[in-house]
């Protein structure tokens, strides 16, 4: 009987081996987008920490270029007192990543906002609360002036246009008014601009988001931005205004305020300019306003996005398309014309804080939640590649502060939780 099962058997295996089949298929690559291409990692430098002092530290804001130099900010929690964290701004050669100098304000309570730069020399930082804002020259590496915050909180990171700084100070227990001012930057000198009261826009506290400014087609600096209000009501409330609105500084004159429809959010950043429309991010959707009355051009509603909307990152308007990072992982292009979606990519890294895109070539890059760098082909939405930081985890990871670009040298920038790195672009 043995030899009888053994007989049928390999007689079905001999049969079997006659019949034909196809080949069987390889498995499929793991990320086959990240070995196509491989950044190169150039210097990297790590931040020096006082660990008797300090405990965990982080970065929270992308790095920036000024000149030949590119600064990176790092905090650390005190040991001693657990609230306060202590900023710290360092400045490297970008082409050799030696460190020239250190700025360490002091210690805070919140974060700083993003800092910006001017005229390849200034590096303009607000510290918040009683931190004040701070303009380092890096030249001289020195302080060249700094506002205090005394009376009104100094917030929102300083907006550059032509000589002038622009930035927002709240008085009041929440925000009883709101005053936008500027400073030109060389000389320190400040000037009030406008301001908005609870009486002006339904009794709300309002807030202004980060604007954009520019100069119109008849030489006039127009402020545009977005902005969300609380009621005047005791005890906690919730954000049920918002609004956008456009100011001529040049003449000093509210052009329109427009009342947005009611949504969870709006995102706290600047909205873009494409012809005669301004257009930002709502909390799923994406809005374009006439630039010139404020009315209302279209809505975009955004198909397969998940709980988190646009609340942090940045919208960037570049080669006529329009592309939107939500906070989780959805990438869309978008027509800016009409809002129409040209595609999505459902996988992208979720993308939290104080992210912003950068393009070069048709490709675009990002950091996100998931510690990467993230290159994408701006025609398809494929992701080209992705990179990982070359340091294990902890602090080995890339941080979702974002990374900056150099487009001449083609180096990106980017930090994890204790060092400095920069990346050189790889060939296509």
């Amino acid at each position: 009987m043995k030899t009888q099962k053994m007989y049928y058997l390999l007689l079905l295996i001999f049969l079997n081996s006659c019949i034909p089949h196809d080949p069987i298929p390889p498995p499929p690559p793991i990320n086959k987008h990240e070995n196509i291409l491989k950044a190169n990692n150039i210097w990297s430098s790590e931040f020096k920490i006082d660990t008797t002092l300090f405990s965990v530290n982080s970065t929270f804001i992308k790095p920036l270029i000024i000149g030949n130099k590119v600064v990176f900010q790092n905090w650390q929690y005190s040991k001693s007192e657990k609230e306060f964290r202590n900023e710290s701004f360092y400045i490297y050669d970008r082409f050799s990543g030696k460190e020239l100098a250190r700025f360490q304000p002091g210690y805070y309570k919140r974060f700083p906002y993003p800092f910006t730069s001017y005229a390849d020399r200034y590096l303009l930082v607000n510290l918040v609360r009683n931190g004040g804002f701070y303009c380092y020259d890096l030249e001289n590496l020195s302080l060249n002036w700094k506002i205090n915050s005394d009376f009104g909180e100094i917030y929102g990171r300083p907006e550059v246009h032509g000589k002038y700084a622009y930035y927002k100070k709240v008085f009041g227990r929440v925000a009883d008014s709101i005053q936008v001012k500027r400073v030109d930057i060389i000389t320190g000198e400040t000037e009030r601009i406008f301001s908005i009261s609870k009486n002006q826009i339904k009794d709300y506290y309002i807030f202004l988001d980060v604007p954009n400014i520019i100069t119109n087609e008849n030489n006039d600096i127009i402020y545009y931005c977005t902005m969300e209000g609380l009621p005047y009501v005791d005890g906690p409330s919730i954000v049920n205004y918002r609004g956008i609105l456009a100011y001529n500084i040049t003449k000093r004159k509210m052009l329109w305020i427009t009342e947005i429809e009611k949504q969870t959010s709006l995102s706290a950043r600047a909205p873009v300019i494409y012809n005669n429309l301004i257009i930002f991010a709502g909390d799923k959707d994406v809005y374009a306003y006439n630039r010139f009355n404020g009315t209302q051009v279209w809505k975009s509603k955004m198909p397969d996005m998940e709980f988190n909307g646009f609340g942090f990152t940045r919208i960037l308007l570049a080669y006529d398309k329009l592309f939107v990072k939500s906070d989780n992982f959805e990438l869309y292009c978008l027509n800016p014309e009409n809002g129409n979606v040209v595609w999505i990519n459902l996988n992208c890294g979720a993308a939290w804080a104080q992210n912003r895109m950068e393009y070069l070539d048709q490709i675009l890059y990002f950091s996100s939640g998931s510690h990467k760098i993230h290159a994408i082909d701006m025609n398809t939405g494929k992701i080209l590649w992705e990179e990982r930081s070359p340091y294990k985890h902890p602090y080995g990871e890339f941080s979702w502060s974002g990374l900056e670009l150099d487009k001449e040298e083609k180096i990106i920038y980017i930090s994890d939780d204790s060092r400095a790195l920069a990346f050189k672009l790889p060939k296509k």
